[in-house]
């Protein structure tokens, strides 16, 4: 009797131990073939009712996934809650949030995007004229923080979404129109 149970806890034990050696290589291995990280870009006007959870839904998105996600958030003169719903969800978990304003007059930069679906042309910072109000790390009177131009990292895949164009809602993941 003492010997079955000597047996099964041995069994037991060379099964945790394998179960950690195979956690550890597939960990090691996942490490060594990072995921890029994601570079959303959202230029929103006026779209408060929505906002809060595209955020969440990229946020989710990035907790579930494991994927490093940055998200920067462009307005377009909103009239509404938009900014102060934005603020409100800066440290939310899983993403890096940056606010800052548009300038509808430049449009959506071919440049971050790699071209855009929605046929609006454009670039944001750059050496073109306007380049789309955003400055140097300046304050404005309406509280919003204006951002220098996005860079893109190495590892970074950037994805720009003007939600003024309701198709465009479908690339955030989790999200349906």
């Amino acid at each position: 009797m003492v010997a079955h149970l000597l047996w099964i806890l041995a069994i037991y034990g060379v099964a945790v131990v394998l179960v950690h050696v195979l956690y550890a290589r597939r960990r090691g291995r996942e490490s060594s073939q990072q995921r890029p990280r994601m570079h959303y870009v959202l230029i929103t006007s006026n779209h408060e009712r929505q906002v809060e959870w595209y955020l969440r839904a990229l946020s989710l998105y990035a907790l579930l996934s494991g994927t490093r996600v940055r998200v920067t958030v462009l307005d377009d003169r909103s009239v509404d809650d938009t900014l102060r719903i934005v603020h409100r969800l800066v440290n939310l978990s899983g993403i890096e949030l940056t606010v800052g304003e548009w300038n509808s007059v430049v449009g959506i930069g071919s440049s971050l995007s790699g071209g855009s679906s929605s046929g609006v042309s454009t670039s944001i910072g750059g050496s073109t004229s306007a380049s789309a109000n955003l400055g140097a790390n300046e304050s404005t009177s309406a509280g919003v923080q204006q951002i220098s131009p996005p860079t893109l990292e190495d590892d970074e895949q950037r994805i720009v979404l003007d939600l003024r164009n309701v198709s465009e809602v479908v690339r955030i993941p989790y999200v349906q129109s």
